[in-house]
């Protein structure tokens, strides 16, 4: 058949897992060794905690953010950063209350911790440089770690290379809308056709929040059967 005008259909599907993946990501802060002291404070925010709990942003954050996963770490960490030599063993014990606020901005119940490391002298004696603490249930998005009480033994102040640690770590997926309708434009306007100069058509559309991928599709139609059903089945990728 000799065809005198060709039209091309085009379909374009935007692919995702229900949510995609935006990926793991980390917020630190500590407090150096003469900073730890009974009373002290340390504070630790997710970088998007303003956003999901703010009473003008929370729904539309939520909308198109979903954390899948948030843990909290306390950690009293010996470093040997000062290089001190040390002629006796020694520990350090420090106490803390942890205030952890969720995605909505609300406070979670109180819990407590004890961090204890120590030193000793003795070569190939093992000994605890470092002490952690996990949330018990499930971690905040905001996190103040409060110095409750310090017992040095075998010390009389805290090392400068100690250090005091509040970790968040978050496991965060974009949501995608699959009801999100998408618009395909080509270079031009009126009919769709190629470039005479390349024998291109250059087809393009907006970003679909979430979406993975796009799988483009078209189809090759004469104005002879421009009346007839379009039928993607035999259609090209």
């Amino acid at each position: 058949m000799l065809y005198r005008n060709i039209r091309i259909c085009i379909s374009l599907w935007s692919w995702m897992a229900t949510m995609s993946m935006a990926g793991e990501v980390s917020y630190t802060s500590f407090l150096p060794g003469n900073a730890i002291i009974i009373g002290g404070i340390l504070e630790t925010d997710d970088g998007e905690y303003l956003s999901m709990s703010g009473a003008s942003t929370s729904a539309s954050w939520h909308g198109i953010n979903k954390n899948v996963l948030v843990d909290n770490f306390i950690h009293l960490k010996y470093t040997h950063a000062a290089n001190v030599h040390y002629t006796a063993d020694w520990s350090i014990e420090v106490a803390c209350n942890v205030e952890r606020w969720n995605e909505h901005g609300v406070l979670q119940p109180l819990e407590t911790c004890t961090l204890k490391i120590d030193y000793k002298i003795a070569a190939g004696t093992k000994y605890t440089d470092i002490s952690t603490y996990r949330n018990l249930s499930p971690g905040g998005h905001k996190v103040r770690v409060t110095v409750t009480n310090i017992t040095f033994t075998g010390l009389t102040a805290m090392p400068a290379d100690v250090l005091l640690e509040n970790f968040i770590r978050v496991e965060r997926r974009m949501v995608m809308n699959p009801s999100a309708f998408i618009t395909i434009n080509h270079q031009g306007g009126g009919v769709l056709g190629c470039a005479s100069s390349t024998d291109n058509v250059e087809i393009f559309w907006n970003y679909l929040f979430g979406a993975e991928e796009y799988d483009l599709e078209w189809l090759f139609r004469s104005e002879y059967d421009v009346l007839s059903p379009i039928d993607f089945t035999k259609a090209s990728r």
